[in-house]
């Protein structure tokens, strides 16, 4: 298997499933990037199951985290195979962790991580601390280098609080809780403080910390909240708007009121190569909906605004 496995590739006789999609682009993966001779940690998906840290859920998406300089390199090579990235609907405006992939010919999607949201030390370093420690499981007979358990247990958690201030409601966060024995949660709350991530994870620390970690009752940064509202662009882009300098603020609203078929390709990719008619209902629909939205837009970004004043940002 090499990189060409991913290239020149027929659709075949019926469509992989997507499970086993899904395993065997981890291994394709795993044995591209040793080819080229790159450190690479796949997160969440089958990975957290083989660990027992999530249940068995048919994943849509593989996520590859590998240092900065490495992600470009391997999405460089991976775009000369077939594989084309993903458009983005917030370039320019919002946080960035990731670049996705995808192929006409998987039921796929590669996201290749050089960041994890949530953690404090800059991010070759937290990938130095995960790669020190790491583990491996088997995908598609293939094995796989994967984060250690308990680091990927923190990844896991600070993945689902990123994806809402619900107070740590989530019954994944039970799922997780219950999967780390009492020596395993000491050393999570030894990561958590190596990783500088205590006020993101505090909900999960009041709900199911069993007194064995330390509760941070800091505020979360501004960067944390606005991750947590990543399902709401226009959040994202009034932020942009507010933050940027003055030649930049014409722009942005610009494009905030009136996005590009590529901005707004980022959710349905039929848009790229839609008919006018059909990139312009798009965009009023948006349009409607942030109209719709506004004042609870507003009250939910003087929280955040407030927040960041707090903390001195």
């Amino acid at each position: 298997m090499s990189a060409a496995d991913f290239s020149g590739m027929r659709p075949p006789p019926a469509p992989l499933p997507l499970d086993v999609a899904v395993d065997l682009a981890h291994a394709l993966i795993q044995r591209h990037c040793d080819e080229l001779e790159l450190r690479v940690l796949f997160l969440k998906g089958p990975a957290a199951h083989h660990q027992g840290l999530r249940g068995r859920r048919i994943s849509t998406d593989i996520d590859a985290f590998l240092t900065e300089e490495d992600a470009h390199r391997l999405e460089r090579s991976l775009l000369g195979t077939g594989w084309s990235t993903r458009p983005s609907g917030m370039e320019g405006v919002a946080l960035k962790h990731a670049v996705t992939l995808v192929h006409e010919h998987w039921p796929v999607d590669i996201d290749i991580h050089h960041h994890i949201p949530g953690v404090a030390p800059l991010p070759g370093e937290v990938f130095n601390s995960l790669w020190a420690r790491h583990d491996h499981v088997e995908l598609a007979h293939w094995r796989v280098d994967v984060p250690d358990r308990v680091d990927h247990a923190l990844i896991l958690l600070l993945n689902i609080l990123r994806s809402g201030p619900h107070g740590g409601s989530d019954p994944r966060l039970g799922v997780l809780a219950d999967a780390l024995d009492d020596d395993a949660m000491r050393t999570l709350d030894r990561r958590i403080a190596e990783f500088d991530c205590g006020p993101q994870v505090a909900p999960f620390v009041k709900r199911h910390g069993r007194g064995l970690l330390t509760l941070d009752t800091r505020v979360p940064d501004r960067t944390w909240l606005l991750y947590q509202h990543l399902d709401q662009p226009a959040l994202l882009w009034l932020d942009g708007v507010v933050r940027a300098p003055w030649r930049r603020k014409p722009a942005l609203l610009l494009n905030a009121v009136h996005p590009s078929r590529h901005v707004l390709s980022e959710r349905n990719l039929t848009l790229i190569e839609a008919p006018r008619r059909e990139v312009f209902a798009a965009r009023t629909r948006r349009l409607v909906r942030t109209v719709v939205h506004l004042p609870t837009l507003l009250r939910t970004y003087q929280v955040i605004r407030r927040s960041s004043r707090a903390r001195g940002e």
